[in-house]
């Protein structure tokens, strides 16, 4: 975010397409597609920003703004812009007659407000700070409020906005709104970091009993998997309970602990945690490829040369702590520390690409998910760091796209589902895309593929989770997952340190 103290310039905050801009002067001299006045009931324009729009655009938007009204409190209608330089004023009404207002209408005319701009086909509005002129409602408490509307309507609808600003009129006003941007900012980031951790684990305990299982074998034993089971006897997580997870969760904790011991990654200390976990007794369903790495740290081999050529997922499950540690997405800092929490165990190509396609994928949804995120833009910002180290991977990842009008079932058919990252990873991602909005088809879905459903769904719950965030997932996973409370914990330390 960029800030600037003089008149007329603002603060802005990229929300993936859109820009939510402080600005710092008067609301009549600004270029836009519409502006928002701060209406009466009734319409009037009287005094405040009503009483300047009036000014400059001349009687005319008075007049034509009286003959649609009265309406509700929290309503709007839309006249033109006179003689301003905008298109169209949408007159948001923040009062009845006797100048009251409050935190709900303040919400409402917000919302409308944007509604109404985006109806209208403008890519840009600006609104001043509804009630706190006339209305006298507390200029930090309006920015709490308006703030998290117009979060809420970027989440929740498409819309034609590109920039949307929040106009006002003084210094201690502008800064008022700027701690809450921040603030607001932080806030839906941190849900999306706890999002990723958990749903990670909510991915992987769901798919657990079906570990190794065909699609076909799946249904047999559970019916569709919608929710926790404990597994068949003889499978190869027999002795877990449902809720619980496996090593890819366990890895994915122990690589979170380090990183929030030491408030940074350090490679050394993350391949101890490793050999500590490998080596201890409580080791659930881990790869051929981790555990011979694992041998190799307890001989005293250094972490540079732990790691054996594979290019299983054991590296990948792991990796999402890196992701949310570090805020761009495509910076050397989260290149550099995804390849070296791969090759402590797989030293493969392949998979130091997929790990940092996948740190690189959570970190942008993370800190720069967006409503209007599409499968391809999404495949196109992991290729892009990825595209010089593994065109086999990139080629793979850029098959998705065209995929997503298929059943699972065809595409699954197409992409693996098999423990070889090259399948894992790109099926994940297929789950994520298929469903981005809905964390539990997103998760179900992975479930029920077949062969490593556990890793599948493990890496589809990181990202839709870092994307949908924490609050959007179901509470049916939650209340009876394994850890989710240390989880949470570990989450929120790793988001503290971000950088």
């Amino acid at each position: 975010m960029i800030i600037r103290r003089h008149k007329g310039d603002g603060m802005r905050d990229f929300i993936g397409d859109t820009d939510i801009r402080l600005y710092l002067g008067d609301i009549t001299g600004l270029q836009a597609g519409a502006i928002v006045n701060a209406a009466n009931t009734k319409l009037y324009m009287g005094s405040g920003v009503a009483g300047a729009i009036k000014k400059k655009g001349g009687d005319c938007v008075e007049r034509e703004a009286t003959a649609q009204g009265p309406i509700q409190v929290g309503d709007t209608v839309v006249t033109g812009g006179g003689k301003l330089p905008v298109k169209y004023v949408i007159h948001a009404a923040v009062m009845d007659l006797d100048l009251k207002t409050s935190g709900d209408i303040i919400a409402r005319a917000t919302f409308n407000s944007l509604d109404r701009a985006d109806r209208l086909g403008v890519d840009t509005v600006a609104l001043p700070a509804l009630g706190t002129g006339v209305g006298g409602y507390p200029m930090e408490d309006c920015a709490q409020i308006m703030i998290k509307q117009i979060k809420k309507y970027m989440l929740e609808h498409n819309n034609s906005l590109r920039e949307i600003i929040l106009v006002l009129n003084n210094s201690n006003a502008f800064y008022k709104f700027k701690k809450v941007l921040y603030d607001v900012e932080d806030e839906i980031a941190r849900d999306r970091a706890r999002g990723c951790l958990v749903g990670g684990a909510v991915g992987d305990a769901l798919g657990m009993p079906a570990e190794a299982l065909t699609p076909t074998q799946i249904k047999e034993y559970y019916g569709n998997i919608d929710g926790y089971v404990n597994p068949k006897d003889g499978l190869a997580c027999s002795r877990l309970r449902a809720g619980q997870y496996t090593d890819d969760t366990q890895m994915t904790i122990a690589v979170a602990e380090s990183i929030v011991e030491r408030c940074s990654f350090n490679s050394r200390d993350v391949a101890n945690k490793l050999m500590e976990w490998g080596t201890s007794d409580d080791v659930r369903c881990a790869g051929r490829a981790t555990m011979e790495a694992v041998g190799n740290l307890k001989k005293g081999i250094e972490w540079t040369r732990s790691g054996v050529s594979s290019a299983g997922n054991g590296c990948v499950v792991r990796i999402s702590p890196i992701g949310i540690i570090n805020m761009g997405y495509g910076s050397t800092k989260l290149h550099n520390e995804a390849r070296a929490c791969c090759i402590i165990t797989h030293t493969h190509q392949i998979a130091v690409a997929a790990s940092i396609a996948l740190a690189s994928g959570i970190s942008y949804l993370v800190y720069k998910g967006h409503h209007l995120l599409s499968g391809q833009h999404f495949i196109d910002i992991i290729c892009e760091q990825i595209q010089e180290i593994c065109t086999e991977l990139t080629s793979v990842l850029k098959s998705i796209p065209p995929l997503l009008d298929r059943e699972p079932k065809e595409a699954f058919e197409v992409l693996g589902t098999g423990g070889y990252v090259l399948e894992t990873l790109p099926a994940a991602i297929f789950c994520f895309l298929k469903y981005p909005r809905d964390f539990e088809k997103t998760v179900v879905c992975a479930a029920n593929a077949g062969n490593d459903t556990d890793s599948l769904a493990a890496i589809a719950g990181n990202l839709s989770g870092a994307y949908n965030g924490y609050g959007n997932i179901p509470n049916k996973f939650l209340k009876t997952l394994e850890g989710r409370n240390y989880i949470l914990e570990l989450a929120d330390n790793l988001f503290s340190i971000r950088r």
